[in-house]
C-alpha cells in the first residue's frame, strides 16, 4: 500500500510545493519545487498534487492500492466539481481517470499541522522548496486574487511613501495612518480639525465666503489650530479637557474636547471671527 502526502505552502512572500511517497510507512520518495512569487498557495497545493499523480501514474506498479493526502479541503472540492476553468485541476482530473484504469486511488482530506507523519514531512519540504534558489521552478500563470493583493500592497506602499514626503503629512494630519482598511471619522466635528475645513476664518476666507481671516479677541489669522491650542477664548475649556501646550494632538482621541471647541464657534460665532 502506498501512501502519497502533497502540500504547498508560502513563506516570506515565497512559493513552494512538495509531495512525499510512503510503502508500508517507508519513505522512498519525495519531489520538491518552488513556483513564482505571484502565485498563490493554491496554486502550490494545485501543482503539489499533480506532480504526485504524473509519479503514480508513470511509476507505481498496476493494481496499486494509492492513498493520497492533502491538507487543502479547498482543493479536493473543487476537485469533486464537474466543472471547474482551473487548468491545472482539468489536468489532475484528466491523470486521476488514466490512474483508476490500472490503480485504485483514494483522495483523503488531513488536518494540517496535527501531527501526521507525511504532512509534516511535505510540509518541511514545501517550505524549503520556497526559500531555496536550487528547487526546480514551475512555470504557472499567476492567479487573479494573488495578482490583485499584490497590487494592492504595492499601491499602498506607494501611497504611504508618497505620504510621508508629502507637505500635507503635518499637523493633526500626521495622526492618518495609511493601511489597507481606512474608516472615515464618524465625527464631523472631528473631520472639521483633521482636514482644517469647517467655520474657521481662515476656511472661510480662503472660499470667497467672508472677507476676515482674523480672530477678534486674539487679533491674529484664526483656523482650526488657533481654536484648539491658543485661542484665549478656549484657555479654561483647554484646562478642564488636559490640553496642554501647543503640542498636536490625536483629534480622534479627544472628541469631547473637539465638541466643546466646536460648539462654543457655532454659539459665539461673532466672537471667534465667524461671520456667516
Amino acid at each position: 500500500m502506498y501512501d502519497v502526502y502533497t502540500d504547498g505552502s508560502g513563506i516570506e512572500g515565497k512559493i513552494g510545493a512538495a509531495f512525499v511517497v510512503y510503502y508500508y510507512g517507508c519513505e522512498i520518495y519525495h519531489e520538491q519545487f518552488r513556483l513564482n512569487d505571484y502565485n498563490s498557495v493554491f496554486q502550490a497545493e494545485s501543482c503539489a498534487l499533480k506532480k504526485a499523480l504524473e509519479y503514480i501514474n508513470n511509476n507505481l506498479p498496476a493494481s496499486s492500492v494509492v492513498n493520497v493526502y492533502s491538507d487543502c479541503l479547498s482543493l479536493l472540492q473543487v476537485m469533486n466539481c464537474p466543472i471547474s476553468t482551473n487548468l491545472i485541476v482539468f489536468d489532475i482530473k484528466n491523470l486521476y481517470e488514466n490512474i483508476i484504469q490500472k490503480a485504485k486511488v483514494k483522495f483523503h482530506w488531513v488536518r494540517a499541522h496535527v501531527g501526521f507523519q507525511g504532512n509534516e514531512r511535505a510540509d518541511v519540504l514545501a517550505k524549503e522548496a520556497a526559500l531555496s534558489s536550487s528547487a526546480g521552478c514551475i512555470e504557472v500563470p499567476g492567479s487573479k486574487r494573488r495578482a490583485d493583493g499584490l497590487i494592492l500592497a504595492n499601491s499602498i506602499k506607494e501611497w504611504k511613501d508618497q505620504w510621508l514626503k508629502s507637505d500635507r503629512n503635518k499637523g493633526h494630519l500626521k495622526f492618518i495612518q495609511i493601511k489597507k482598511k481606512m474608516i472615515v471619522h464618524g465625527n464631523i466635528d472631528v473631520n472639521q480639525f483633521l482636514t482644517g475645513h469647517g467655520r474657521f476664518p481662515v476656511y472661510l476666507k480662503r472660499f470667497k465666503i467672508q472677507d476676515c481671516d482674523q480672530c477678534p479677541t486674539c487679533k491674529t489669522v484664526a483656523d482650526g489650530d488657533h481654536f484648539l491650542y491658543k485661542c484665549s477664548i478656549f484657555k479654561e475649556v483647554r484646562r478642564k479637557y488636559g490640553i496642554i501646550g501647543n503640542t498636536f494632538i490625536d483629534v480622534r482621541e479627544h472628541v469631547d474636547f473637539v465638541e466643546a471647541v466646536l460648539s462654543h464657534i457655532n454659539s459665539h460665532k461673532l466672537e471667534c471671527g465667524v461671520l456667516i
